[in-house]
């Protein structure tokens, strides 16, 4: 009686186990899914990701199939406390936000270049107070290592499936005020031509009466004139 109870026991905890040799945690991608996505959701930072999947995602992570079963960390090295990079986010504040320094925050996030340049908007950071990260196998380079110094969590690649520029936004920020303070001096330009028009308008009516003036008096000069 007990054989077949212990039959299904047995089953039951090899279905439990991974079927990726190391793996710790994994996930069956879906519709939709892209790698920021997964590792949002799923408290995994990008660098772990990438690295427990180095052989079977690509760089760009575009090769990702619905009903995939990939790695989201290997056993002894992962980092479930995480955190999704925002717009004007740098290194020295994610860690003092997260109780953590920042040579630790770089160590668990080997992606990060020596200035904290690189970092994207949507990317996943590991903020663990341990050190628990998987170092970079031989030949292989961690996307997101090679954007370019000065994006500055404001790109992001074109895994996430959008892009934000902050620098666009300010320049066309800029644009707008410089029209606006066009349109300001258009106005202040007409003012002065409406201003000049009315001058120009008393003094001729200063001038006439004037001349009005001078005129009566000339009358009055001649009709003494006669009196005499």
């Amino acid at each position: 009686m007990l054989a077949p109870v212990v039959a299904l026991a047995l089953a039951g905890f090899a279905a439990a186990q991974s079927t990726i040799p190391g793996c710790a945690r994994e996930y069956t991608v879906q519709e939709g899914d892209y790698c920021d996505k997964i590792s949002a959701a799923h408290n995994v930072s990008s660098y772990q990701l990438a690295v427990s999947n180095y052989q079977t995602i690509n760089d760009g992570c575009t090769n990702l199939v619905p009903g995939q079963v990939i790695c989201l960390g290997l056993t002894g090295a992962d980092c479930a406390e995480t955190y999704s990079v925002q717009s004007g986010d740098y290194c020295d504040l994610i860690a003092s936000n997260h109780g953590v320094n920042t040579t630790l925050l770089m160590a668990n996030n080997p992606q990060i270049d020596d200035n904290c340049w690189n970092l994207y908007v949507g990317e996943v950071l590991c903020t663990s107070k341990d050190l628990l990260v998987t170092p970079p196998p031989a030949g292989w380079t961690p996307p997101g290592s090679n954007l370019d110094d000065g994006d500055f969590a404001d790109n992001v690649p074109d895994n996430s499936g959008s892009t934000t520029t902050t620098t666009t936004t300010a320049a066309t920020t800029t644009t707008k005020a410089a029209t606006s303070n066009n349109q300001s001096t258009g106005k202040t330009s007409n003012d002065t031509k409406d201003d000049t028009k009315d001058d120009t308008k008393d003094d001729t009516k200063d001038d006439n009466k004037d001349d009005g003036k001078d005129d009566e008096e000339a009358e009055d000069d001649d009709e003494d004139c006669e009196d005499y």
